[in-house]
């Protein structure tokens, strides 16, 4: 019957609404799941596309072996992967990585390469000695995907620089994959 009505889905353990909602109607109304304004005779097919959750970590290095000399330079290096077994999808200006990186050094300027089947570009800056590296555009992850990003440091004080700060490094830090 014609009216105003709603459609949602519910998602099963162990899956995760891929990408959002579409909903077409036979008659060119545009109309989205929330909001479903039916005509007479007018069908309209929502498609809800999921993926199964996957499992993303991030792991950090060095390449000085863990020792560095004030005002010598090295790379930071984080690698996150996902374990699968289903792609993990970021869209535009959502965050992937977060990092809050310890005081003591000076850092240039981070680069993100995507590699074994990622597609997309990922984005990183550092403000206020945190390291954010959003999606630009979609960026999928499939499994056994990886992202490498790569943080120049050159330390300005003797002493450790302990890494993360009391605060995070985490893949996914907002929750929006898992």
């Amino acid at each position: 019957a014609a009216g105003t009505y709603s459609v949602t889905e519910t998602i099963p353990s162990g899956w995760l609404l891929e990408t959002p909602a579409t909903c077409v109607s036979s008659i060119g109304d545009t109309e989205s799941p929330g909001v479903l304004e039916l005509d007479g005779g007018e069908t309209i097919t929502c498609t809800f596309t999921n993926a199964q959750e996957n499992d993303l970590v991030a792991v950090k290095t060095n390449n000085t072996n863990g020792i560095a000399l004030n005002g010598v330079g090295f790379n930071w290096e984080i690698v996150v992967n996902n374990l699968g077994p289903g792609s993990a999808v970021f869209f535009n200006a959502e965050d992937i990585i977060e990092d809050h990186l310890p005081t003591g050094a000076t850092y240039g300027t981070p680069t993100a390469v995507v590699g074994a089947g990622t597609t997309g570009t990922v984005n990183c800056a550092i403000a206020s000695n945190t390291l954010d590296c959003d999606a630009s555009g979609t960026v999928v992850i499939p499994s056994g995907g990886t992202i490498t990003i790569t943080v120049p440091v050159t330390p300005t004080v003797a002493g450790s620089l302990v890494n993360p700060t009391g605060g995070v490094c985490a893949v996914d830090p907002d929750n929006v994959i898992v």
